[in-house]
């Protein structure tokens, strides 16, 4: 059970992930609108908002780098360093408001989707369930001996 509450509190709009997105948000409008330009090739307002904001990001790419998995975190921080090297500092903190939005949406749906989580009701697992087939008859199976011979599906192994 105390598995269950850490799993739930683990997606929850957290107030520091709504404060960056709506920081990142701000500095968007900001670097659009031109507000404040110091120089002329590099954005202030947008460099210090990438870099607030990719905090989460780059924190999971590296991550990912070394568990030597390529994610979705680790492409779009090549695609965000990509546009900030080239100096497109807004199209930067676009690429970074999507994924902040995104990976908080994610967070909330995994959340809610996870069997056992209190946004999931047992009779709605139960409901689920019950709709799963009984036995199968294997393509593989049909073709070679010219009837399809069935399988119970509790013979099946668990894959978890």
């Amino acid at each position: 059970m105390a598995e269950q509450e850490v799993m739930a509190e683990d997606h929850r709009l957290e107030w520091t992930d709504a404060a960056r997105i709506v920081f990142v948000a701000l500095a968007c409008a900001a670097v659009w609108f031109r507000i404040w330009e110091p120089f002329d090739r590099v954005s202030l307002i947008g460099l210090v908002a990438a870099l607030i904001g990719m905090y989460p990001i780059l924190k999971e790419a590296f991550e990912a780098v070394l568990s030597r998995r390529m994610t979705m975190e680790l492409s779009m921080t090549i695609a965000i360093g990509a546009a900030l090297a080239i100096g497109q500092f807004f199209t930067g903190l676009v690429i970074i408001l999507f994924v902040l939005i995104a990976e908080v949406l994610e967070g909330m749906t995994v959340g809610r989707g996870r069997p056992g989580s209190a946004a999931t009701p047992p009779s709605a697992r139960s409901s689920t369930l019950s709709k799963l087939p009984r036995s199968l008859a294997p393509p593989s199976r049909k073709r070679r001996t010219g009837s399809p011979a069935t399988l119970s599906t509790s013979r099946l192994p668990a894959q978890r």
